[in-house]
């Protein structure tokens, strides 16, 4: 029976060499995968993770320390072997390297005042939406043109849009992109 293997190291370059190292010994890029900090919303230390090293079949106690290593800085590597023959030569490949020992260092971790629980899941609101908390004006002179030369169709075709009324902003968009481009006529 295939399974998935997770193991911890403290640096991602650790983490590459294990992976680089299962690669070596037959195993597919679609079988190995290397998690970080820094791309996998482990932030808070435990964003996505959780619920997929759960998924992968991680008690709930090693999936809390596994995602607390990724949130201290370390890399997550995850081995998905095809059959029993290689899930024994994948345990080899990790046994040889550089992983952590799960256990020692979550003893460590208590020792030094971690609890073992994750902290609640807080969603921040977006704030890089143009560097000052506004849209960028760039991003609001492209939604004013579109609002303005895509108007919205009229709700009886047997009358005309306001949109359409001579003169209005939506009209001189409308003129405006014939004239430059004979063909949207």
């Amino acid at each position: 029976m295939a399974k998935t293997l997770v193991a911890l190291f403290d640096a991602l370059d650790d983490a590459e060499a294990a992976e680089r190292d299962l690669l070596a010994a037959g195993f597919s890029d679609m079988e190995v995968e290397v998690l970080h900090n820094s791309g996998y919303g482990a932030g808070e230390g435990y964003g996505e993770v959780m619920p997929q090293l759960e998924g992968w079949g991680a008690p709930h106690d090693e999936a809390v320390a596994y995602a607390e290593g990724l949130r201290r800085g370390g890399a997550l590597l995850v081995v998905s072997p095809r059959d029993d023959e290689a899930v024994n030569r994948a345990m080899g490949v990790l046994e040889s390297g550089d992983s952590v020992d799960l256990a020692a260092r979550s003893a460590e971790w208590r020792a030094s005042g971690w609890t073992g629980e994750p902290p609640p899941v807080m969603v921040k609101p977006r704030t890089d939406t143009g560097g000052d908390g506004n849209l960028g004006k760039a991003a609001e002179a492209l939604r004013v043109s579109n609002a303005e030369a895509v108007p919205p169709p009229p709700v009886n075709p047997g009358t005309a849009s306001p949109s359409a009324v001579p003169g209005s902003a939506a009209d001189a968009a409308r003129q405006r992109l014939d004239h430059e481009d004979p063909e949207r006529r």
